[in-house]
């Protein structure tokens, strides 16, 4: 009927009936003291709410959960942290192996310095010792030549004390010869014949002893005896004489014969030093020979050194590229983008192993469709979490549109569930739950804890797949699952979500839509939106038209306007099949405490201007993180509430809308046209 209205009596009504219902919520609350309809006793949310709240924005994928948080650089951030990481990755590969080449290297230059040392040493004493062995040699010929030259001057100088008592003799014996020849002038010769006069002998003896020192007894008979040699005497220096100047032309002289024999003694000395230098220069051409040996290994041992640097070097390079290589496909791995994710949702990644994440894909032909999921281990708080997408691309949105409700049997009740989301959970139950399986076995032993989290779609898909695991006889029936879902359509009906409230927990924050959309929430919004368009056609009076009503909220006449609105809600609130948010439902308005909340809270549709960013995650974590700082997510997830259990439950099986099985029949014959025709 909608479709044939114009636009702007369209809008009008939808301003009208936001002005019925915020009128009608008013004098309601001034009637019950301040307290909001529908709300019970204050509720307190599982621990580590905000950390499971942020594990449902991860679903969403890196780039749209840091969006969705106001945090549009997360993203870019992560990614370049994880490249950032990969390149310390690739530096700490290069230098651990360099690192170990390094080790090895001293390791070898060690031994070969010690090597190297010890030739150098042992060269080094050889040398020492051929050192030794020439000083020795030289101060030997040093003292053999100082003996020798001492020898030589010694010798010379007997020669020249020889030469000069040979002078003395020469000199007395000529003294002597002409004293005798004086004495014989003056005494004459006995012998001679004809001599004038003999000799007195008593003169020839004064005249002898005079010349022959005193010698008193040297008698007559002596000096005949003495002139008789001394006559030979003469005869002989005469023929020494002779001789002696014959043989000084024929051979050298006394110093001559020195002159060579110095001579020779210097040639020998010269040809000694000779033999001395060419062993010297011979010794030192060995040890050169040796010491180019020694550095010819060197450098061919440098050379190698260099070879297998530069080989551990490219290897080292080769082995930083591929840790580099595999870091960045680890990051663009089903892991590294799910730790990705999770970092741009506010989750430190340490401590959490991703086993599966998939953003989505699109489905086969006949196949339904699915939204993304992430499952992971989270160490720190000992259990398996399952984050499912919530609304993302158009599949999603025909996927929440795809709300039928289908006959399902849950347990031993059989009821209605959301069409699409029944069909994709059922789809997902069995892939999940081998994933999950995997997941507890790296848990601590005996440990089988599995929590399922979601937001919007994501939280319909995650209560009835929490719901489907709770069925006897599968792959989980002996692990202990919860679900928290955060914003959940409308899935099971009245009997279905009581049933669930064991186990699964719905947060419903401020004038969310989400909440309250189902088939029949439409229909009555529709029927609203036209009885006040054209209340001819519902059998109502000029004042519910959309002008007439506007005008009495510009006046604030709040109680005429909740009256209207009750009378509108007689006619359109009797849409068959109508569904419910699974298990407890806390509601939450920001600024207050949070309170359990029956079906009549999310029973209709209120259109209210922040009806659809109040769905947003970023304002569900403010409340989440709103109600923890209040001290009120201390919930055991893992324990049984009984106290908080049995209110939630009392208060949503105390309020349920009373409509009566007549009214209902009614108002199913009045608009059976429209609902086929829809």
């Amino acid at each position: 009927p909608l479709g044939s209205l114009p636009k702007l009596q369209v809008f009008r009504a939808v301003k009208a009936w936001s002005a019925l219902q915020h009128a009608s919520q008013a004098s309601t609350v001034e009637a019950s003291t301040g307290e909001r309809p529908g709300l019970g006793d204050e509720a307190r949310l599982p621990q580590d709410s905000e950390r499971w709240m942020r594990f449902a924005c991860a679903a969403f994928g890196g780039y749209r959960a840091g969006k969705l948080l106001d945090d549009k650089e997360a993203e870019a951030r992560e990614k370049q942290r994880a490249r950032q990481e990969a390149v310390m990755k690739r530096q700490h590969t290069q230098e651990s192996a360099l690192s170990s080449f390094a080790e090895a290297v001293a390791a070898e230059g060690a031994v070969a310095l010690q090597t190297r040392q010890e030739r150098r040493q042992a060269a080094k004493v050889e040398k020492q010792e051929r050192q030794a062995v020439r000083a020795s040699e030289k101060a030997e010929r040093k003292a053999t030549k100082a003996a020798e030259k001492a020898a030589w001057r010694e010798e010379k100088t007997q020669k020249k004390l020889l030469a000069k008592r040979g002078s003395e003799i020469q000199d007395e014996d000529r003294a002597l010869r002409a004293e005798v020849e004086a004495a014989m002038e003056v005494l004459g010769d006995p012998c001679m014949e004809g001599a004038e006069k003999p000799l007195d002998a008593d003169l020839v003896v004064s005249c002898l002893a005079d010349a022959f020192d005193g010698r008193s007894d040297f008698g007559l008979d002596h000096f005949y005896e003495a002139e008789a040699g001394f006559g030979s005497e003469m005869q002989q220096d005469g023929d020494k004489s002779s001789s002696s100047s014959s043989s000084d032309a024929s051979s050298p002289s006394v110093c001559v014969i020195d002159k060579m024999a110095r001579n020779e003694a210097k040639r020998v000395e010269k040809e000694a030093k000779r033999v001395e230098r060419e062993e010297m220069n011979a010794a030192r051409a060995k040890e050169k020979e040796a010491l180019r040996a020694i550095q010819g290994q060197e450098r061919q041992a440098l050379a190698a050194a260099k070879a297998r640097r530069r080989k551990a070097l490219m290897d080292a390079k080769a082995q930083g590229r591929e840790a580099f290589r595999e870091a960045l496909l680890e990051c663009q791995s089903m892991g590294g983008l799910g730790k990705q994710a999770l970092a741009c949702a506010g989750i430190d990644p340490e401590g959490i192993d991703v086993l599966f994440f998939a953003e989505g894909r699109t489905p086969e032909p006949g196949e339904p469709h699915v939204p993304g999921q992430l499952v992971a281990v989270d160490h720190e708080k000992g259990c398996v979490v399952v984050a499912m997408r919530g609304s993302s691309c158009l599949r999603d949105a025909l996927l929440d549109l795809d709300c039928k409700p289908l006959p399902v049997t849950l347990g031993s009740q059989q009821g209605l569930a959301h069409g699409g989301m029944l069909q994709a959970a059922t789809k997902l139950s069995e892939p999940l739950a081998v994933v999950v399986e995997e997941a507890l076995g790296r848990l601590p032993e005996g440990s089988r804890r599995v929590l399922v989290v979601g937001h919007s779609l994501g939280a319909g898909v995650a209560a009835l797949l929490t719901a489907l695991w709770h069925e006897g006889g599968g792959r989980l029936s002996a692990t202990e699952v919860r679900c928290l879902a955060l914003a959940c359509p409308q899935v099971l009906d009245a009997n279905l979500s009581l049933a669930q409230s064991e186990h699964t927990t719905s947060l419903v924050v401020g004038d969310d839509c989400v909440p309250c959309l189902s088939l029949a929430s439409c229909f009555d919004l529709r029927d609203a939106l036209v009885s006040l368009a054209d209340p001819a056609s519902r059998g109502l009076d000029s004042s519910f038209e959309a002008a007439r009503v506007l005008e009495a909220a510009q006046a604030g006449d709040d109680a005429s306007l909740a009256e209207k609105y009750r009378t509108i809600r007689q006619l359109v609130g009797s849409a068959p099949d109508r569904l419910f948010p699974a298990g407890r439902i806390i509601k939450h308005h920001m600024g207050e405490t949070p309170r359990y909340a029956n079906h009549s809270v999310v029973d209709e549709m209120v259109v209210h201007i922040d009806m659809v960013a109040g769905h947003m995650p970023r304002r569900y974590l403010a409340s989440v993180q709103e109600i923890e700082a209040a001290g009120r997510c201390s919930e055991p997830l893992w324990s049984d509430s009984s106290t908080a259990l049995s209110s939630g439950l009392a208060l949503a099986t105390s309020a349920l809308p009373s409509f009566s099985m007549e009214d209902i029949a009614a108002a199913v014959a009045a608009t059976a046209a429209e609902n086929s025709k829809l």
